[in-house]
């Protein structure tokens, strides 16, 4: 089974990178302060609880692909692009889990 992620076309392929044309999509995005290990641990588990059902529409999302993760000065942001199928009323109930809507590009 393929992990989904964001759908896209090939602008231009060279070598060993593409560039490509993203459509829209939704990603979901947490930040946590302290440590590196307590940020990612916490974050993921946010994540994980938001797609196994803690949102507003109380329905399970599949896991997609990527989720990423940086370092914002004491803090770590990690963010998962939701599924094509997702919609912006699957609202998060954890507040501190939000989603974006990233335009075309």
């Amino acid at each position: 089974m393929a992990i989904e992620s964001p759908k896209y076309k090939v602008i231009s392929k060279e070598d060993r990178f593409e560039i490509r044309e993203y459509e829209e999509y939704i990603l979901a995005e947490v930040e946590i302060g302290g440590d590196y290990d307590h940020a990612i641990n916490a974050g993921f588990r946010i994540l994980a609880d938001f797609i196994f059902g803690n949102n507003k529409k109380r329905a399970r999302i599949q896991m997609t692909a990527p989720v990423t993760e940086t370092t914002a000065d004491q803090s770590e942001k990690i963010e998962m692009t939701a599924p094509v199928s997702a919609t912006a009323q699957m609202l998060p109930i954890d507040k501190i889990l939000a989603l974006l809507i990233l335009p075309e590009e």
